[in-house]
């Protein structure tokens, strides 16, 4: 779901970003737009059927897409002279309206977002030689990224005040390079987003198809979804993902939904897994089942693997009830599959009394968001 969610937002910025050089796509959420997008839906869709082979050349070209804007706007910051740290200690003191906890609260969602998909790597690590390959990958991923958003982030906050920033239509980081080196600058970016998005599209279809394909293969979700073509691709995990990218992509319509407000919904999909990946960690390095425990280096598991649960928690306090219960309402389908497809197979549809408890508790969760969001309660966008 937070993979559909991420193509879902990305469909809204790539038609936002287009918006920039016609007004037929508006802001990414317009009628037309929406057609549009359902049509590169399909046509990705057809390319995945045909085999994932492509997937390797695309990847390179985004990544370079990605790169060239991002570093000619660090080097145009730094050689241009446009930082001021009188500019930027202001906007890192701020206002004082707002407490710095409730901001740091706020960039949850944001912060989380933009590493989104960093788990694919190991969603696909089935394609690649050994699992290390896909560890490596991972760990470089991160680092990269990391690297680069800190430097975009640190060097903005010094070229303009923070109202300014506020205001800048997405890609901001165009409205940036604009300020430092003139309109071609947001040309650039707006380009480079235009290729990256398009291919991050098309990766994330295969993480899309993947996600639903691995349970499948399991056995958590049902069999048709494993079922391959003749190319290797498995078909009905890509229709069945094609077709509930077609019901979100209905819902931002009739919702105008902006990039902000998917991006955020992807993201508390994507969260309780992510805490739930630390606490198994945890769990892992506290039984020593952990291969360093073997070789008596424990420090720096433990080290992690703390961490990892202390933010686990700290993401589920920042993140706020109201997308706690929209990510209820989107685990819940996805229990009903499994259910179905326990009882289809005979095994039993619990393997202890405590899975029951969490379904029901579940349930009732999605049952109470559904009614939160017919009365106005909760808002998803």
């Amino acid at each position: 779901m937070s993979a559909i969610l991420a193509q879902v937002s990305f469909i809204t910025l790539l038609f936002g970003t287009l918006g920039n050089y016609s007004s037929l796509f508006g802001d990414g959420s317009n009628l037309f737009s929406c057609v549009v997008a359902s049509l590169v839906v399909w046509v990705l869709s057809f390319l995945v059927l045909r085999g994932v082979n492509q997937a390797v050349v695309v990847n390179t070209v985004v990544v370079i897409a990605k790169i060239v804007p991002i570093v000619v706007v660090v080097v145009a910051i730094i050689l241009g002279g446009a930082f001021s740290w009188d500019v930027f200690t202001e906007n890192f003191t701020g206002t004082g309206e707002i407490s710095l906890l409730d901001q740091v609260k706020g960039t949850v969602y944001t912060t989380v977002w933009i590493f989104i998909g960093i788990e694919g790597a190991v969603v696909i690590s089935g394609r690649g030689k050994n699992t290390k390959i896909a560890g490596q990958a991972t760990i470089i991923s991160f680092s990269s990224l990391f690297a680069l958003y800190f430097l975009i982030s640190f060097l903005s906050m010094g070229v303009m005040p923070a109202e300014e920033l506020a205001a800048l239509s997405n890609p901001s980081l165009g409205g940036v390079l604009e300020a430092v080196v003139g309109p071609w600058g947001a040309a650039l970016v707006n380009a480079g987003v235009i290729i990256s998005v398009g291919g991050a599209m098309f990766s994330y279809t295969i993480l899309c198809v993947n996600s639903a394909f691995g349970p499948a293969e399991y056995g958590a979700f049902p069999e048709i979804l494993a079922k391959k073509n003749k190319n290797g691709a498995p078909t009905w995990a890509v229709i069945t993902t094609a077709l509930i990218i077609e019901v979100f992509i209905l819902v931002i319509y009739f919702n105008s939904a902006t990039f902000q407000a998917c991006y955020a919904l992807s993201t508390s999909a994507i969260m309780v897994p992510y805490v739930f990946s630390a606490f198994y960690y945890f769990k892992v390095v506290a039984t020593g089942a952990d291969k360093e425990y073997e070789n008596g280096k424990r420090f720096f598991p433990w080290v992690i693997a703390i961490i990892g649960a202390v933010y686990g928690v700290w993401l589920l306090y920042a993140s706020g009830i109201t997308y706690i219960f929209v990510a209820t309402m989107l685990y819940a389908p996805g229990t009903l599959m499994y259910l179905y497809h326990r009882k289809k197979t005979g095994k039993k549809m619990f393997e202890s009394s405590f899975d029951a408890v969490v379904c029901i508790a579940l349930m009732a969760a999605a049952i109470a968001a559904v009614v939160m969001t017919a009365n106005g309660t909760i808002a998803w966008f």
